[in-house]
């Protein structure tokens, strides 16, 4: 009896050893090899949670801050109604998924909560 129980802990400290390797490979490597898995079994499929990722990303939101602060600028020179018109609805396409609190901007939120409800026109 007393075999068969140092087998089971020997077994187990050998599958805890091969997913702690395993894990920390897959952090090191950055490859979804384990969390693959994990998101499946969750119902969140890759392309989901890494569009999140990135939507959340710096990069992401540094470049809509940009394309923003382009679109305000242009916008404020503009003095036909159809070319504030298109710039509005450019504006609104590109942006209707992201979220404002993602900017650091004060004016640029602002800018785009007027832009969102119709207050800019």
């Amino acid at each position: 009896m007393k075999v068969l129980k140092g087998i089971g802990i020997t077994i187990a400290g050998v599958v805890i050893l091969f997913v702690s390797v395993a894990g920390l490979a897959s952090i090191a490597t950055g490859t979804n090899y384990i969390t693959k898995p994990f998101r499946i079994a969750m119902g969140k499929n890759n392309a989901e949670v890494d569009r999140v990722v990135f939507e959340e990303g710096k990069s992401h939101v540094e470049s809509i801050a940009r394309d923003l602060a382009k679109q305000k600028r242009e916008l404020s020179s503009a003095t036909d109604p159809i070319e504030r018109k298109a710039i509005i609805n450019y504006i609104n396409d590109t942006c209707a998924n992201f979220d404002i609190e993602n900017l650091e901007d004060v004016s640029l939120k602002q800018f785009l909560k007027d832009v969102r409800s119709g207050s800019i026109r």
